[in-house]
């Protein structure tokens, strides 16, 4: 069996949204979304070994979320922080699907995540629209629905 590229699983299909303390806002004007997770390693050196091993030790999670500004919802929660102290988490829910491949859905989820900034204000003379990027950490997550093994 070949891959087909009609098989490959177009992003424009995906779905995403945060729930923060149990309401879920979908994140229909999102523009685009990408969560790494980094392992951290110490480096190991023993006699008689030319070679450096690598010992994970631990890992952090970051993001960016990129959407068009058609929401206050960030700038409350910074607001909030910077008012009364009160910091938000929150996790986000990410499928993609494509129903044209035989591949199916995957759908990760991730949590403990906390924006790291937001913007207040913008403007441009330029033509276009209000973006906003917002960067954001997380603290765990699970691959809630996996893609089907074709």
């Amino acid at each position: 069996m070949s891959f087909e590229a009609r098989n490959a699983i177009s992003s424009k299909e995906a779905t995403a949204y945060i729930r923060i303390d149990g309401r879920n806002y979908e994140l229909f004007y999102a523009k685009d979304l990408e969560a790494t997770a980094q392992k951290n390693k110490e480096e190991i050196r023993a006699l008689g070994r030319r070679g450096v091993g690598h010992k994970t030790t631990s890992w952090q999670g970051e993001g960016t979320l990129t959407i068009y500004r058609v929401t206050s919802l960030f700038k409350r929660l910074m607001f909030e922080y910077i008012n009364k102290g009160i910091d938000t988490y929150f996790d986000l829910v990410c499928t993609n699907e494509d129903p044209s491949t035989p591949y199916g859905a995957e759908t990760t989820l991730l949590t403990g995540c906390n924006f790291d900034e937001v913007d207040f204000a913008s403007f441009d003379t330029e033509d276009g629209v209000l973006e906003q990027e917002l960067p954001f950490t997380f603290e765990g997550g699970d691959l809630m629905k996996e893609f089907t093994e074709v």
